[in-house]
């Protein structure tokens, strides 16, 4: 009797050791892996030497927005209205340069929409285009932000339009 209630302490304490070490290795596996997250997004920041925001007032849902990029410019355009959960077309035409890559996100000021984020894809012709999906806000809000980045020679430019979605 006495050597199984040692047994039994022996191993409900081995077990409790056991947790303890899986708990803290996966602890240290989440803080390794969470810090290089941030490390990759720092590290994409600090490779380009310039960045520069610019906030237009021109409506890529209405128009053809065209904004200055480097020495040359950009046309931008949502080719179709967009609207909740329905795929719509992006557009953008780069005039007198190639850039490295060209993406675009929709998001609301203090919302959280999730990932909204799309890569642009160049045809060959230099014209940029993707589908995208606008998320749905929970809180029918409608004022969107579209922020378009454009990466070229170690430079970004990051382009916020407004727009207001109507279904």
């Amino acid at each position: 009797m006495a050597h199984r209630v040692l047994l039994q302490y022996r191993h409900s304490g081995y077990m409790k050791n056991k947790i303890y070490i899986v708990l803290i290795a996966a602890i240290f596996i989440a803080s390794y892996f969470s810090g290089k997250y941030l490390n990759n997004k720092s590290e994409r920041e600090k490779q380009f030497s310039e960045i520069t925001v610019i906030k237009s007032a021109c409506n890529p849902v209405k128009n053809i927005c065209s904004v200055s990029v480097s020495d040359n410019y950009i046309t931008y355009s949502l080719l179709d209205s967009p609207l909740a959960l329905t795929k719509f077309r992006i557009e953008a035409k780069p005039d007198g340069f190639t850039p490295d890559n060209i993406r675009t996100s929709f998001f609301m000021r203090n919302m959280n929409m999730g990932k909204s984020d799309y890569s642009l894809v160049n045809n060959g012709r230099n014209i940029w285009t993707q589908k995208a999906i606008l998320p749905v806000c929970s809180l029918g809000r409608s004022d969107w932000v579209n922020l378009l980045e454009i990466e070229y020679k170690e430079r970004v430019w990051r382009i916020e339009f407004y727009f207001e979605q109507k279904d």
